[in-house]
């Protein structure tokens, strides 16, 4: 495997693996050696394929003014929360992912409320703030 964990957006999917599903692709990448795999959907949200299952991740309403850093605010969250867990990626469990792209999710759609990009990212007390203020669980 040349990756661990491979993220694509939307249309690197569409590029990459024509007429394939988000799904789909993420199964193939995950079939090829990647050990944990996420599609971000824009609004719709993300979904992701791992050892411990495949799940998808609604995508929060918000008052969106710019989309420019969504990605790379998404990118670095799961990382960090990935970090924090201080597991090698095939010990995760499914509550643990879903619980890690949920953060990713408010995360990035905090950070689509914003202009910019590394003004508009988000502190983790935002992101927790959010989180609680949603009703959203998270470790």
């Amino acid at each position: 495997s040349m990756a661990d964990i491979v993220k694509l957006n939307e249309g690197e999917i569409s590029l990459l693996f024509p007429g394939h599903s988000p799904p789909e692709a993420l199964k193939t990448l995950r079939d090829n050696g990647a050990k944990l795999a996420i599609a971000t959907l824009g609004a719709q949200g993300s979904c992701f394929s791992h050892a411990s299952g495949e799940g998808q991740m609604h995508g929060l309403s918000v008052d969106a003014v710019d989309p420019i850093g969504c990605g790379d605010s998404f990118s670095g969250a799961v990382l960090q929360r990935l970090l924090e867990t201080r597991k090698d990626l095939s010990g995760l469990t499914l509550p643990e992912l879903r619980s890690i792209m949920q953060f990713a999710t408010v995360a990035s759609a905090l950070t689509a409320t914003r202009h910019g990009v590394i003004p508009a990212l988000p502190r983790r007390q935002e992101v927790d703030a959010e989180m609680n203020k949603r009703g959203l669980a998270h470790a």
